[in-house]
């Protein structure tokens, strides 16, 4: 009876020694999973974060500097000119630096008629 209680307990321990191990076996292979993909996410963040070093380098040079002056202010080096000119065609009328268009069927009838009067 004695022998019989104890290899029931040792059955049982061992059992539940392999259930443990069993577990603590698949949740390490789930975890090698997550260590890969975060070691690929780390290699996508380096080379973004190679990039954007990249960029503040471009922005932060005499260059670039130089260009955004030019374009959003509107500087100029000496001797250089500097040319405004509006968006859109709204705005040149609005100016008055353009005449209003004829149509063409007006401009073909003053080609022809020229002394033709509306």
């Amino acid at each position: 009876m004695k022998s019989k209680l104890l290899n029931l307990l040792v059955l049982i321990v061992g059992g539940l020694i392999i259930f443990n191990l069993s577990q603590n076996i698949i949740r390490l292979w789930q975890k090698r999973g997550q260590v890969g993909e975060g070691k690929q996410r780390l290699e996508e963040l380096k080379i973004e974060n190679r990039k954007l070093k990249g960029e503040l380098e471009y922005v932060q040079s005499p260059e670039f500097i130089e260009k955004e002056v030019r374009e959003k202010l509107g500087w100029a080096k000496e001797g250089e000119e500097v040319w405004v000119l509006p968006e859109s065609i709204r705005e040149i009328r609005e100016i008055g630096e353009i005449r209003e268009e004829k149509p063409n069927w007006k401009k073909w009838l003053e080609l022809f008629y020229p002394n033709f009067s509306e």
